[in-house]
Parts: C-alpha cells; structure tokens; sequence
C-alpha cells in the first residue's frame, strides 16, 4: 500500500518531480511541540509536458482541488495547512505566462483565488464553493526575491538570466549575435544603476571570507531584512539558534561556486566597463566584447550565472525556513490558536530549492535529527536537460499513512498544552 491520505490511496501525483516527506523526530518534539510534517515538492520549471495521464481514484495531482481536500480534511477543523509556492506577486501577478498549463501555475491559480485577500473579494459561486473544500489550507508567500531591498541583488541575477536560455541560439550564429544581444539587454535597463549594482558585486568577492560576510550582513543584519524580520518573531531563547543554523545553511551551499570567484571578478569587471561604456561599439568595447564570449565558450559565463542564482535563490529558500522556524517555535500569546501552528507545511519550489531544503532538515545537528525522511519518490530523481523530458506523473511505492502521523502529533500536542 502506497501513501494513504483519508481514505484515499495516492499511487502517483502529477505536477512536481519530486516527493520529500519528513517527520519531526520524537526528540524534536519535546524540544518543539508544534513542530510540523514537512511535504517538499520539487518541480522543473517552464514546461507542461509529462503529467498522470489519467487523474482518478489512485492517480491524484498537485493543482486538483480534490487531492488539496484530502489534505484539508486531514488536518481537520480548527487546524491549518501552510502551503508555500515559489513565484512573485502573491496577490496580482501569476509567475509564468496567463495561458500556461504549468503545474505551479495552476496552483497559483488557487493560490490568487482562494489566499486571504481573495476571499475578500467578489468571488463567483464555482470559486467560493472550490475555496470552501480547502479550506483548512493556509496559503503562504515565501518568495521574498522580489521584495524590498533584496530586489536590488536580484535583479542582477535577473539581468544574467537570459545566457543560459538562449545558449544554443549564440553559439550557431556567433559573436556579432552574442554581442547585440548583450547590447540589447544593457539598453533596456538603466545604465547607471546597474554599473553600481555589479560594483557593489565586485567589492563583496574581495576574498571568500568577505563575500560570506556581505551575503550573512545583507540576510541576517540589515535591518531592512525580511528574514530577520521573521526571526525576531521567534523568542530570544531560540533565535540565535535557529540565525545560526540558516547562517551554516547559506554557508554551505554557497560555498559550492565561490571556489571559481576570481574568475568571477574578471567576468562581473568587464560587464561593469561594459555598463560605463558610452559607445557600445568602441573599440574598447569590442575588446570587453571578446573577453565575454571568451568566457562563454568556456563555460565560465555559465558558471558565473549559477553563482549569482545559487545566492540570490538562496533567498526564497532560508525566508521559507525562517517562516516555518518562526511558526513552530514563536512564543504562545493569549490570542494564538490552532491557525497559528499548522500540523503539515507543504513547500513547492523548484527542484534545487527544494532538494537542499530536504538535505539541510535531515542532516545531524547536535547528534540528533531535527526530522526524519519517511517517503523520497520517486527513488531516483530523473531530470533531462530540457524541462520538457523530465517526469512529472511520480510514482510512490513508499508505505506511509498520512493520518496516523497527523494523529499522533495531535495526542502530544495536547499533552503538553495540559502541562503548560
């Protein structure tokens, strides 16, 4: 028997990649009463291919209504799923195109639909009734890449984004496209602003020490930081707890690209001369031209994009952990309830996000585990390069039942209600 949820028995679901579920450790509990089941959810983005081919009794999907109401009913009343999506706009903009059948865009349909400010709106009776059956599930932002201060680094990743799309397209037709379409990219965003976004890029790679200090000064200090934000809301017992672990997470999984940031240097250097360039066709230009498709052939522009995305994608993964951090440990107020405390947090995000998030929550900390892998599906995650092969229909083999475990976290939390 796969995965059982109500009554239900979920054989494969379509939409994400990949599968994480994760129980808190009985040690974690008596530390953490609240502590939630963790469901991470892998998707490849840009791509609608591969799906279940049939949705029925066995085979569920992410984006359907029925599936996210097992779930609901699940938790039952009173109690709370959070479900965070990666993406932009929380209650305007749809991340990807309007028409997409994408699976997280078919969720952010629901999301934009049924969040907190929607409900508010005028909705139709075909929404308010779709909204009623999930109702116990709460919808959580978590993508803060495109918010306040941190937008300023982001769109520097923004701005580099475009090379690895269109690498098969440059390298057929050559330089003189590589370089128009570089000039293209310059002249459609403010040149002045961004020579001193990559200068301040540049001042941070000095050494791997000072880069770790800018990146853990900018997420964890700044007073501006929606992070800290997040951890100050959490108690003074714990917080420098929880800062420091989420410091050692952007730590490790920086510490991935930062061994090539010389080369890195050079590269971020001439785009900044670039940016400083009055005449995008002078003859110093040219020459910065050439030291970037240089770079390009030999993969090493490539690794500068991964190393700019590694960072700034860092974000929406450590602001999800605060938030998840901040909701099972923040002291208890005389107003809090269950709404407060979700008993399952979903988290669906991108394939890399999502598969640091599971490595960090399960690797030993102290001796102990703060959570326990109970179901990985598929077993071996299979990804191609093109978003258009990778599966999207997973199958569970598995055994794990979904409301034993929401049961017995019910029974200790209530122990320990009656012991405060």
């Amino acid at each position: 028997m796969p995965l059982t949820i109500g009554t239900k028995e979920v054989n494969n679901l379509s939409g994400p990649v990949s599968m994480y579920i994760l129980e808190p450790t009985d040690e974690y509990l008596e530390r953490f009463p609240y502590a939630p089941i963790l469901i991470l959810l892998g998707d490849a983005h840009y791509s609608d291919k591969n799906f279940c081919k049939e949705i029925d009794e066995r085979h569920h999907a992410i984006y359907d209504v029925e599936f996210l109401k097992l779930l609901s009913d699940e938790v039952g009343d009173g109690n709370v799923v959070d479900f965070y999506v990666e993406g932009g706009d929380f209650h305007n903009v749809p991340p990807t195109d309007h028409e997409s059948k994408e699976p997280m865009k078919l969720i952010w349909d629901l999301f934009t639909t049924c969040c907190t400010s929607g409900i508010e709106r005028r909705l139709d009776d075909k929404q308010r009734e779709k909204c009623l059956l999930i109702k116990n599930i709460k919808w959580q932002s978590a993508d803060i890449r495109f918010y306040g201060h941190f937008a300023e680094r982001y769109s520097i990743f923004k701005f580099l984004e475009f090379f690895p799309n269109v690498v098969q397209t440059i390298k057929e037709k050559g330089f003189d496209t590589f370089r128009e379409t570089i000039i293209s990219r310059i002249r459609s965003e403010c040149k002045n602003d961004f020579a001193n976004k990559l200068s301040d890029l540049q001042s941070c790679m000095v050494t791997v020490e000072h880069f770790h200090n800018d990146i853990l000064e900018d997420y964890f200090k700044d007073k501006n930081s929606l992070i800290t934000a997040q951890l100050n809301k959490i108690g003074i017992k714990y917080r420098n707890n929880i800062t420091l672990l989420l410091c050692n997470y952007v730590m490790k999984i920086t510490n991935k690209q930062v061994i090539n940031m010389k080369n890195f240097q050079s590269i971020n250097q001439d785009f900044i001369h670039l940016f400083e360039e009055d005449d995008l066709y002078s003859d110093n230009s040219l020459k910065l031209f050439k030291n970037l498709w240089e770079h390009f052939n030999n993969g090493k522009l490539r690794e500068f994009y991964n190393f700019v995305s590694d960072t700034e994608n860092l974000l929406l993964d450590v602001y999800a952990l605060a938030r998840i951090y901040k909701r099972m440990i923040k002291p208890m107020s005389k107003k809090q309830d269950k709404q407060d405390r979700p008993l399952i947090t979903i988290c669906y995000f991108g394939e890399s996000h999502v598969n640091n998030m599971y490595n960090f929550l399960i690797e030993k900390k102290d001796k102990t585990n703060d959570y326990k892998s109970v179901l990985v599906a598929p077993k071996e995650i299979r990804l191609g390069n093109n978003p258009d092969e990778s599966n999207r229909c997973i199958e569970i083999n598995s055994v794990y039942n979904l409301g034993e475990t929401i049961k017995q976290l019910i029974i200790k939390r209530k122990a320990y209600e009656k012991s405060i």
